[in-house]
């Protein structure tokens, strides 16, 4: 039996290529190899073309609060989080009552594990189909609940209508917003989430590498 508290580790982060999955107008990904091997170049140096947007990543609160901080403004603690993942079942929308009861502490990282991961929404190969998003009500019970990153397993916490009511809801209370992050093997449960951004500087976002270990309970003896 292994005492290694790391063997079981979940990347609930997006493959990204391509084929990802975008709203239509978002900039597509390429990778552009200036040089190759298979050319008969010594190396392979690439160009990587891609929307700070695409496939997981984290929104910071300047991607919709003018003078709001952006990538700078975090340090890399900050992306290290305990997190709770709790299953909605299939409501159409993530609403408040959906999380009554889930034992989540101030300081966590929510993340919400809807019909979305069973139906594998975030892998269609084009947008044919909408996913399950936040209600404002769940976004204020978010910030009454001292949460301090909330994660969706689709492409925004909002729906298509406009406004973007829970993005400024959780960002105007400086509650992170972790996106299409792909739970469909993750059960429900508690966690230790890694989801490190690029160091970028004064981006309103940036693509993560999310992954979610088991908590690690130290021996007191």
């Amino acid at each position: 039996m292994t005492t290694d508290p790391f063997h079981i580790l979940f990347d609930i982060s997006l493959p990204l290529s391509p084929r990802t999955l975008r709203y239509q107008g978002d900039p597509s990904l390429t990778l552009t190899a200036g040089a190759h091997i298979d050319r008969g170049d010594p190396f392979t140096v690439s160009t990587l073309t891609l929307g700070l947007h695409t496939g997981t990543h984290l929104d910071f609160p300047s991607h919709f609060l003018k003078d709001d901080r952006d990538s700078s403004a975090f340090q890399p603690d900050r992306f290290l989080r305990q997190a709770l993942v709790i299953d909605t079942g299939d409501v159409p929308v993530v609403s408040a009552d959906c999380m009554d009861g889930a034992p989540v502490a101030a300081g966590d990282a929510l993340l919400l594990r809807t019909s979305n991961s069973r139906r594998r929404l975030l892998h269609q190969d084009a947008l044919r189909e909408e996913g399950v998003v936040l209600s404002a009500d769940a976004a204020r019970w978010c910030v009454d609940a001292g949460v301090t990153m909330v994660g969706i397993d689709w492409l925004s916490v909002d729906g298509p209508d406009g406004g973007f009511p829970v993005h400024h809801i959780l960002l105007e209370a400086g509650i992170l917003v972790l996106e299409a992050i792909d739970l469909e093997k993750v059960p429900a449960g508690r966690y230790t989430l890694i989801a490190l951004p690029l160091a970028l500087q004064e981006a309103e976002a940036s693509p993560v590498r999310a992954l979610l270990l088991p908590p690690v309970h130290r021996d007191r003896r």
